[in-house]
């Protein structure tokens, strides 16, 4: 299968190269819509590795140029209408706004390139932490930033080391902020008139917090030294546009194998969701999870068309903010899905529609605790799920569908990532504490495995059916697997820099995909050989959390664009 889309593609690229630039159909008797063309700039000639997307109403396609400047659209892929045109190749823009009407048949538009104006607006997040100068601890005091926002905002700022000051402090938001819908933790201060019933488990003081018995507020060297750091990397010291004091350090476009892929992405209707995760059920439908809102939703990949559900709050925003963070499919081909700060776990029933609640027992449902992630029904049917608070120790809550009865154990580590295994016992990954465990489900006993890289930020992983544990090391940026009999863990390094990984998947091949916040890039690992192939994704700073293959295609890969509200569909020609 994937060699004869390969071959589709390279014929359509030979066949198109005697054809000259413009939209019309040059093969009236072709029976499927084709797109071909060469992309050259004066300074280049033909480009290899330029990202060439189509879009329709709200979904776009693209591939990407091979090693002579040419690309083509498989037959199939677009339907006749009017599309826009864009590319991604850092350091280049398009001549002219292109668009191409297609009405069937095979069409050529070839593309010319030209030297960017504006560089940084290209910039993914790891371009930006290559190009900054100070040693790693000092780039570790931007990381955060990212969670909301691109490091592009970062540096065009122009606040000196003290504005940064107040910026940092105004800027303290949870998990699932974002710019268009900032909200803080329920715990902070600033939504104290809110807490009600539990103001009692938040410590009380009248002061701001780093101020002393008058009030008046002081900066710990920590901060001061954070915000110095950032200062020295945006325009405080000249605010002229791109007057920053370092270069720009780009990363190579694609090259060989990572020029066989075709993308395809669908807008969502919101357009400030955050798909945190988006996982495919077993009739083709891909379902995700709103992080930033109350909201999840389903996308049928053949028509584009999306149909969304909001979740009744249980808990009232102000201070509990809204959000989910982790989705699962079972195996009836319902989603479940964990509302973080409401401290409930959903259960849609795809067919009628109706949503089961099933609450975190009282004694761990505090204004600190919030539920992180879930698994799916394990063999005897239960499904767990971690809360974690203001302890470095986290809870396990398993539900006994058939009883309602839930069964809590405590796990001495931080818990991150949880997933659960064949015999029915549970595999989490310790971003804070940077190890692999697992939990005894019967005995509540806790095994603890530490990678070779020490800190290496085991965040999120995966269990095969065999049993065999995969996981991403984010601090590292490495794969890792555990052997679950002799706690031996193996690791495997991305070459990139900051590729910084959040989860893993495989495919039936024994593939291992991952894929992260600071890069653009779809990582490939094949363990037998060591070799990992990156391919680079349509859209600057996607922000990728949640990865998922779809094992009933060959294969295909499905991410969340988490900062800007689309799905995206990564299809590898080889």
């Amino acid at each position: 299968m994937r060699g004869s889309i390969l071959a589709i593609i390279c014929g359509l690229a030979l066949g198109a190269a005697a054809c000259s630039s413009g939209s019309q159909p040059v093969s009236a008797e072709a029976s499927e819509t084709t797109l071909a063309g060469a992309v050259t700039s004066d300074k280049e000639g033909p480009m290899e590795g330029v990202l060439v997307s189509a879009k329709l109403g709200t979904v776009t396609t693209t591939v990407v140029t091979d090693k002579s400047g040419r690309y083509a659209f498989p037959p199939g892929r677009l339907k006749p209408g009017r599309y826009e045109m864009r590319i991604r190749a850092v350091g280049y823009d398009l001549s002219q706004a292109e668009a191409v009407e297609l009405s069937g048949g095979q069409a050529t538009r070839d593309l010319k390139l030209v030297e960017t104006k504006d560089l940084a607006r290209q910039m993914m997040n790891a371009e930006w932490l290559t190009s900054w100068p100070g040693t790693a601890a000092d780039k570790q005091f931007a990381i955060n930033c990212n969670h909301c926002h691109s490091f592009e905002i970062t540096a065009k700022t122009g606040y000196t080391a003290e504005e940064w000051v107040k910026v940092l402090d105004r800027m303290n938001y949870a998990n699932g902020a974002s710019i268009q819908h900032p909200f803080r933790n329920p715990y902070h201060p600033e939504y104290a008139k809110y807490w009600g019933e539990y103001a009692s488990q938040v410590p009380q003081t009248t002061l701001p917090a780093g101020s002393d018995e008058e009030g008046t507020v002081t900066v710990s060297p920590q901060r001061m030294k954070q915000a110095t750091y950032l200062a020295s990397i945006n325009l405080s010291q000249d605010p002229r546009p791109n007057a920053w004091k370092y270069e720009l350090k780009k990363y190579p476009r694609p090259t060989g194998a990572e020029t066989r892929v075709i993308m395809t992405q669908y807008d969502l209707p919101r357009s400030i969701s955050q798909p945190h995760d988006a996982m495919v059920d077993p009739d083709g439908m891909v379902w995700y999870l709103d992080f930033n809102n109350n909201y999840f939703g389903r996308l049928n990949p053949k028509t584009g068309e999306v149909k969304e559900w909001e979740v009744p709050a249980v808990k009232a925003f102000p201070p509990f903010g809204p959000g989910g963070l982790d989705l699962k499919i079972d195996p009836d081909g319902n989603p479940w899905f964990a509302m973080m700060r409401q401290n409930v776990v959903i259960k849609f029933d795809k067919r009628t529609e109706k949503m089961t609640m099933f609450h975190t027992p009282k004694e761990h449902n505090t204004i600190h605790n919030r539920i992180t992630m879930l698994t799916t029904p394990t063999a005897d049917g239960k499904v767990w799920w971690v809360t974690v608070g203001s302890s470095p120790t986290a809870w396990v809550h398993g539900l006994d569908q058939k009883t309602g009865e839930i069964k809590s154990i405590h796990v001495p580590a931080f818990i991150y990532g949880l997933e659960a295994t064949p015999d029915g016992n549970l595999v989490f990954f310790s971003l804070g504490g940077g190890t692999v465990g697992e939990v005894d489900t019967k005995t509540g006993k806790t095994t603890l495995h530490n990678p070779p890289t020490p800190n290496s930020g085991p965040r999120r992983g995966e269990v095969t059916k065999d049993g065999q544990v995969w996981f991403a090391q984010f601090r590292a940026g490495k794969i890792g697997t555990l052997d679950r009999a002799s706690g031996a863990i193996k690791e495997w390094t991305i070459d990139v820099p900051y590729a910084d990984p959040y989860d893993v998947d495989l495919d039936k091949h024994g593939d291992v995909w991952t894929a992260g916040m600071l890069t653009d890039y779809v990582f490939r690992l094949n363990p037998s050989t060591g070799v990992i192939t990156k391919f680079l994704t349509p859209t600057v700073n996607m922000n990728v959390r949640r990865i998922q293959v779809d094992q009933a295609e060959n294969p295909t890969v499905w991410i969340g664009e988490n900062h800007h509200g689309r799905i995206l569909k990564v299809e590898p020609l080889e």
